[in-house]
């Protein structure tokens, strides 16, 4: 009988440490992710995401002026391909300016960026149990970029939704 517990919690704690670890590894993605965004480094950026995205109700790149697909209105998600997603920011940064892109982003502390994993999933976000969600404060107030993360067994972790409003 004791042997049988001490191998289930063996079990517990080897469980618990493999979910750790692949937390851990979401989030360290999750960074890498945010460096390259604000190194407007948009080739970085393409391989941190899934090869369909959901632009969610109220994102930026929904603008028509981005020139993404089927965008226009910004009442409705819009699941779009990883290539048009990155040929509308590089759009978005072009026009602004690289410098200028970078000068906004490089300076937002990591310490004002929040990660939390879905322990069950939510059918308005959208997300699923074990995803993660990457909120990036961007100004004084609840001013917020939101960017999903999900686990595929071939890709590992990446963005699978966002919503922006640079």
């Amino acid at each position: 009988m004791r042997a049988t517990a001490i191998c289930l919690l063996l079990v517990l704690v080897g469980t618990a440490a493999g979910a750790d670890v692949r937390q851990r590894e979401a989030v360290q993605h999750a960074k890498q992710f945010w460096a390259a965004v604000a190194r407007a480094d948009t080739k970085a950026m393409q391989v941190c995401y899934a090869e369909k995205v959901t632009l969610k109700a109220g994102s930026e790149l929904l603008k028509q002026q981005w020139e993404i697909p089927k965008a226009g209105d910004r009442d409705k998600d819009l699941l779009v391909e990883r290539v048009d997603l990155i040929a509308g920011y590089r759009r978005m940064i072009e026009r602004l300016g690289k410098d200028r892109w970078t000068a906004l982003f490089s300076k937002i502390d990591l310490e004002r960026v929040e990660f939390r994993f879905a322990k069950t999933a939510d059918r308005k976000s959208g997300a699923e149990k074990g995803d993660l969600t990457m909120t990036v404060f961007t100004g004084p107030g609840d001013d917020a970029l939101f960017f999903f993360f999900r686990h595929g067994e071939k890709e590992g972790w990446r963005v699978v939704a966002e919503a922006t409003d640079y």
